[in-house]
């Protein structure tokens, strides 16, 4: 239990060399190839564990002058909603983000002797994803599916890429594959 947070003793942020090799082995037998998925700032898409109280500095005054909205929530406590890096249990808050979208969202079980793969099965194929908190490495059987899991993807990697940009403020992101262009102005 820290800061009235209980945290179970077998969470690692990472996934295990036998995790690894179990994935990689799966791979090579069904002689795949493997794939990441990346989510740009994911511990800010997951939700706050326990009830954290923060406070934004009264200096922060002069960084949001264009934006007086702000100077009212300077120097006061806030209650936040989703998670932030200086939190010490980020990574866990988006681990069970991560684990809830997989098994109810998209229908992916968790191998019981390895608590940190996810499995999903279906007529046309399987599929494999090790937990592995921000990148995520996957393979698919079939490129169907493999279509699949990154449409479904799509959605959280659009709502991160909007959010920094309206964070950031206007700036441009360019695809290199694509070659697609977006700006934050628009």
């Amino acid at each position: 239990m820290r800061d009235n947070v209980e945290i179970p003793d077998t969470w690692c942020p990472i996934v295990g060399f036998r995790t690894i090799k179990i994935f990689l082995a799966t791979a090579s037998y069904f002689k795949k190839r493997i794939y990441q998925l990346e989510y740009v700032a994911a511990f800010l898409q997951a939700d706050v564990i326990g009830r954290k109280i923060t406070s934004l500095p009264i200096e922060w005054k002069e960084m949001f002058k264009a934006n007086t909205e702000v100077h009212k929530w300077l120097g006061k406590p806030l209650r936040l909603k989703k998670s932030s890096y200086a939190d010490r249990v980020a990574n866990l808050a988006w681990d069970e983000t991560q684990i809830n979208w997989f098994s109810s969202d998209i229908g992916f079980q968790r191998l019981p002797s390895e608590r940190s793969i996810y499995v999903k099965k279906t007529a046309k194929g399987m599929m494999m994803v090790p937990n592995a908190v921000v990148d995520q490495l996957y393979f698919a059987t079939t490129v169907e599916m493999k279509d699949w899991l990154e449409k479904e993807t799509e959605p959280i990697k659009n709502r991160q890429t909007r959010q920094l940009l309206d964070h950031f403020g206007p700036i441009q992101i360019r695809c290199p594959s694509c070659r697609k262009e977006l700006c934050s102005r628009e």
